[in-house]
């Protein structure tokens, strides 16, 4: 890992093919952020990596061959969002004693 980085636990990793576009094989990535995805060969496949919190990254296997895409590193996607506010609404319960 890079100085001052962990791996990412439960990223989410989902081969595509770009022909039709349809997923063709998926896995996450351990606890130490590593992962092997075994994907049948149909053609250019993309596989995306992602994590709720952070930009997804993408790259395109031209090749049908093993590919080691190395240290991938996944960028905060920071989001400012203007106050919200929560409301809940609950019917009033009342108990009778037989």
């Amino acid at each position: 890992m890079e100085d001052g980085f962990d791996g990412l636990a439960n990223a989410t990793v989902v081969a595509t093919s770009l022909q039709d576009s349809t997923a063709t094989a998926g896995t996450s990535t351990n606890r130490s952020g590593f992962f092997d995805l075994e994907v049948e060969w149909k053609g250019p496949t993309l596989v995306r990596i992602s994590h709720i919190g952070f930009r997804a990254f993408a790259d395109t296997v031209a090749a049908r061959s093993r590919v080691d895409f190395g240290v991938v590193t996944l960028y905060p996607d920071v989001l400012d969002l203007e106050g919200i506010e929560v409301q809940a609404r609950r019917e009033r319960m009342t108990i009778d004693g037989d």
